[in-house]
């Protein structure tokens, strides 16, 4: 439906003759339109259709009469503007049109931040930065990416546009990390989650000094340990779910990691101790009641308890036989194979 209105609207737009005093406005709500559905199909991995293709090639003719129309303006200033506008609208289009030229649509932002006051335009300028990154990290361009991050946490307080801005790039670093790391692209992943904790090392600080951001402080205080665990420091994960669990002490989130980083560490003793206090409240055949019941059979094998870890697996398997589900089931049914069989064989 949205889509069928931005066709209208551009059909609409096109009528618009040249001699109109509007054309050059309209013209360019015809190539930002057309290039809003082109990001639409580029969401929806539909860059190689048809549509899109077609798409593509009418709207690089249209951007190009528009370049050229606007460059013949005699007000000046209303001509920055406008090479501002259009500077974006091609980088969007090499980025998200069916070749997804990521590196021209940097060349299309580059230098942009030198011929224009990004004071006056900081709408405009947060899509620059926007686009800047999506690339940067589509291309795992890291150094570049750095250091449009160094720059964006300088200041000691964030507004609201900074810290939204800076929120996004987290969440798209950290995503990327978990993307590659699914794929076992364990480097590039490390990489990524590098970059989301520069980010949100700086709004742990905001939210825990600004009362604008106080709600924000504890998503981000796990989100930072899941990161820490992701590279390898699980003394500073481990320190924030203490921190977290001191704060909120019914913490499911903090629970559960600590009991994963007990194991890590072979600590089962801990491990016993945390499992048994995470599966305290948990509803019978919840997502955390399954997995409580698998850890703590785990520690207690481990811990030489067989007989007690087999008991607990059978007794499950008694009360859920559908154990939850496919994957769970997988590593649940050899967890428990493992630990009955030997019980059978000590036997």
């Amino acid at each position: 439906m949205e889509e069928n209105n931005k066709v209208k609207a551009v059909e609409e737009f096109l009528m618009v003759k040249n001699k109109s005093p509007n054309y050059i406005q309209a013209r360019y709500y015809v190539v930002r339109s057309n290039i809003e559905i082109l990001e639409k199909y580029n969401s929806k991995n539909l860059s190689q259709s048809k549509q899109s293709i077609k798409l593509y090639r009418e709207t690089t003719a249209q951007l190009a009469e528009f370049r050229t129309l606007f460059k013949s303006q005699k007000n000046k200033g209303k001509t920055n503007e406008m090479e501002l506008h259009s500077s974006i609208l091609l980088a969007k289009l090499y980025i998200y049109g069916p070749e997804k030229t990521l590196k021209k649509g940097l060349k299309a932002l580059a230098g942009l931040e030198t011929r224009f006051s990004e004071k006056k335009n900081k709408e405009l300028f947060i899509t620059v930065r926007k686009l800047k990154m999506e690339c940067y990290r589509k291309l795992n361009m890291f150094i570049e990416a750095e250091k449009e991050i160094t720059e964006l946490i300088k200041p000691a307080d964030l507004d609201f546009h900074e810290w939204t801005l800076l929120n996004e790039f987290g969440g798209e670093f950290y995503n990327t990390s978990l993307k590659y790391r699914n794929k076992n692209s364990n480097e590039l992943a490390e990489k990524h989650a590098e970059l989301a904790i520069m980010i949100y090392q700086k709004l742990f600080l905001v939210a825990a000094n600004n009362s604008s951001y106080n709600k924000f402080y504890a998503p981000i205080q796990l989100r930072l340990a899941e990161l820490y665990l992701d590279v390898n420091k699980t003394k500073k994960a481990k320190k924030i779910y203490l921190d977290n669990l001191e704060q909120n002490p019914e913490s499911a989130d903090a629970i559960y990691n600590l009991g994963l980083i007990s194991e890590k560490e072979d600590n089962w003793e801990d491990a016993l101790k945390t499992w048994r206090r995470f599966s305290d409240g948990v509803k019978n055949g919840s997502h955390y009641w399954f997995e409580s019941r698998y850890h703590t059979a785990k520690a207690l094998y481990n811990l030489g308890q067989t007989e007690n870890a087999c008991e607990i697996l059978n007794m499950t398997i008694v009360l859920h036989p559908e154990l939850r589900d496919n994957a769970f089931k997988t590593e649940f049914m050899k967890l428990k194979n493992d630990i009955c069989d030997n019980l059978r064989i000590s036997n």
